[in-house]
């Protein structure tokens, strides 16, 4: 058994919110895209690529735009 401090569970709790993907799109820029495979994806999540992205970080305006080429996807950031 550990404990964790507060600032250890806010930083935990803020990220599990913003989603694993958020920091890695927050550091890319415009035109940059992030490549991911479709079985890499499956084995954290069970919904369709382009919908995850699309719709979690584009709600409030669209900062991410998804291609598909060859075995891969690419979300690019706008």
């Amino acid at each position: 058994m550990d404990i964790v401090s507060k600032e250890q569970v806010r930083q935990i709790v803020q990220a599990k919110k913003e989603g694993e993907f958020t920091r890695v799109i927050s550091l890319l820029e415009p035109g940059c895209a992030l490549r991911i495979s479709p079985q890499e994806f499956k084995q954290r999540f069970d919904t369709p690529i382009p919908l995850y992205f699309l719709g979690k970080y584009n709600r409030k305006k669209k900062t991410v735009s998804c291609l598909k080429y060859g075995d891969s996807y690419y979300i690019i950031k706008l």
